[in-house]
């Protein structure tokens, strides 16, 4: 049934979440699934813009599933010191207790900081170090059709008749929404500070030459780029940039405030299906070639560089061996193959198994954030030289960042050729891995690829 012919649907499953919290003595969460005929959730998103709402978007290609999140129900945190084991208990908890009318599990969305110790500076300050919310609304969008999944926690003292006017008004109001009348034009870039290339060489040979001496194996350097447009730019018109110009990677966008954080990753951090664990390393990287035959050769040397080959080796290794206490049956790809992005290609090797036990996602995320395509190896050693001479705050940037639901599925991402927007403001981040055998020079030409994409997309 559509929405309109189940407007009244709220009132009674309201009531009986009512029941369950006031016998349970606590909220439940209640879940109402409509089919949704309405239009492109980023179309939606674009709507929404202007609006106050909280709001999250993330598209995936394979499997292919669009969410939007719109506003906030519950929001989970893990508390300090105590990593993700308690958000997941508590969500555990919670969606087992949930009343759910339809289709759709309980859902939440969010990500965290790519260092949970370091301090939060600028331009971070205002994010929140993590988040996972269940949003009020959302819409799920696969190639067998969409969905409205509304979420409301419900307490002992609720009034299920005025949550469900609530509810029949903001739908109304989403059904409402027309499409959008702009096109933002792409604004002019006004001004551009970064660390200038032979700064960051000598920070890259200064680790390199660490590495050389046995400190490490590798360390990821990033850089920050800090630009300054002369309008102030639309999350939405660079996200539908970004599908635009790049079929493969898994698109996302997280609002906080006037704070918008997005980006298109061709990186998977891992994804849970129906018990079915499934990760790849991404490392090594080359630029595409001009031509069908130029493209060929350069795939070919990347997969013949014994630099790159070490390289993705450690990525693949550390992976394999953070899962391996909590799966059965893991399973490595014999050897890489290319996975190509518009302007670049890189080894990407994959990696099964079959969760064991109790452990959830969240547990696999936990173990595997940072991994050495992001941070480095040995990670501890990695983390403190990144601390010590990159000179800024990563915040989400290269964190890990996806979905939870109540069937104990789950898909992250990790959060790379991404940018964090205010207003005028675009920070940019890119970052390469750094092995004894790496060239400064070229590891930044590697950085200025890999920027490309998104400053071509604001």
């Amino acid at each position: 049934m559509n929405i309109l012919t189940r407007m009244w649907d709220f009132e009674s499953v309201f009531t009986a979440a009512r029941a369950q919290a006031r016998q349970a003595c606590q909220p439940v969460l209640a879940v109402l699934t409509f089919l949704w005929t309405g239009r492109d959730p980023l179309e939606l998103y674009e709507q929404l813009e202007s609006s106050s709402v909280p709001c999250l978007y993330w598209e995936t290609r394979d499997p292919e599933l669009t969410l939007l999140g719109i506003g906030r129900t519950l929001e989970l945190c893990p508390d300090p010191g105590s990593g993700f084991e308690r958000v997941e208990q508590r969500w555990r908890e919670m969606t087992v207790a949930a009343l759910v009318e339809g289709s759709a599990a309980p859902r939440a969305i969010g990500g965290f900081r790519f260092d949970a110790e370091a301090v939060p500076e600028w331009p971070w300050r205002q994010f929140p170090s993590a988040r996972l919310i269940v949003p009020r609304l959302l819409l799920e969008r696969t190639p067998q059709g969409s969905l409205l999944v509304c979420q409301k926690l419900i307490g002992v003292d609720d009034d299920p008749i005025a949550e469900g006017h609530r509810y029949r008004r903001d739908i109304e109001a989403l059904l409402g929404q027309g499409a959008s009348s702009r096109r933002q034009a792409k604004p002019s870039l006004v001004q551009n500070q970064g660390v200038s290339a032979g700064q960051w060489q000598s920070k890259a040979e200064a680790l390199i030459e660490a590495i050389r001496k046995g400190r490490l194996q590798k360390v990821v350097l990033a850089r920050h780029l800090h630009q300054t447009y002369s309008e102030p730019l639309s999350p939405a018109a660079i996200l539908r940039r970004l599908r635009r110009s790049d079929a493969r990677s898994h698109l996302f966008a997280v609002r906080h405030g006037d704070l918008c954080f997005l980006g298109a990753t061709p990186e998977r951090l891992v994804s849970v299906r129906e018990g079915r664990v499934r990760t790849h390393a991404l490392a090594g990287t080359i630029q595409r070639g001009d031509d069908p035959e130029t493209d060929q050769r350069l795939g070919q040397q990347l997969l013949s560089s014994a630099k790159d080959r070490h390289e993705h080796a450690l990525v693949v290794r550390a992976i394999r061996d953070a899962l391996a206490p909590l799966v059965e049956g893991l399973t490595v790809s014999p050897k890489p193959v290319l996975h190509r992005l518009p302007v670049m290609q890189h080894l990407s090797t994959t990696i099964e198994a079959r969760i064991a036990g109790v452990n959830g996602i969240l547990k696999l995320v936990e173990v595997l954030q940072p991994t050495p395509a992001v941070a480095g190896h040995p990670k501890g050693e990695a983390l403190s030289c990144i601390r010590l001479h990159e000179g800024f705050d990563r915040g989400w940037y290269a964190g890990p960042l996806g979905w939870i639901d109540g069937n104990g599925n789950g898909d992250f991402v990790v959060a790379l050729r991404s940018a964090l927007i205010k207003g005028r403001d675009c920070h940019l981040f890119a970052g390469c891995g750094l092995v004894a055998d790496s060239v400064p020079e070229y590891e930044y030409q590697e950085t200025c690829l890999k920027l490309s994409s998104m400053q071509e997309a604001v």
